[in-house]
């Protein structure tokens, strides 16, 4: 297992991403989301598929919604 060190900064990426969730629709939550999807860190996350639908503007479940805000209640 990784130390501190290297868990915290997947964790900080992970955390950001809840602003881009909830932004209005426009050029700063694409920028984030851009930025985000690049990542190599996020595309290790859990959440990654949620990430990329956003990224693509494509339809996201229900289920996924909740089990993606149950991680963001953990940060």
């Amino acid at each position: 297992m990784g130390s501190f060190k290297d868990i915290s900064p997947t964790i900080n990426v992970y955390c950001s991403m809840f602003p881009s969730k909830v932004r209005s629709t426009g050029q700063q939550r694409s920028r984030m989301l851009a930025t985000l999807f690049k990542d190599e860190r996020c595309q290790q996350l859990p959440c990654f598929n949620i990430l990329e639908k956003m990224y693509f503007e494509r339809i996201i479940k229900r289920s996924e919604m909740d089990q993606f805000n149950d991680m963001l209640a953990k940060c």
